[in-house]
């Protein structure tokens, strides 16, 4: 079944901003699938990305901040939670909406 209508997904938006590259989009996706089935726990791609040092947290705000007005993704958040970073206050914080 092919479906007219899409939300894209936060690494396909990465991929299109210019932020990643195809081949580190789907070294995260390989990440996360294998993290998947082997520990059963589940990780958002943004997450994987900056651990991998593909993508820069100011990068993954502005994604996130794009798609939290779509209501879409809460990577952001995560990763903020996860690494015990402030949210943004300001454009010059950078930290992860």
């Amino acid at each position: 079944m092919v479906t007219k209508s899409f939300k894209k997904r936060f690494g396909t938006k990465a991929v299109e901003k210019g932020f990643i590259s195809v081949e580190q989009l789907l070294r995260a996706i390989k990440t996360q699938v294998l993290e998947d089935l082997g520990t059963y726990t589940h990780r958002p791609i943004g997450a994987i990305l900056f651990e991998q040092g593909s993508i820069k947290d100011y990068q993954i705000n502005s994604l996130v901040n794009t798609e939290d007005k779509n209501g879409l993704v809460q990577a952001g958040r995560i990763l903020r939670q996860e690494n015990g970073l402030p949210g943004l206050k300001t454009p010059r914080n950078y930290g992860l909406a």
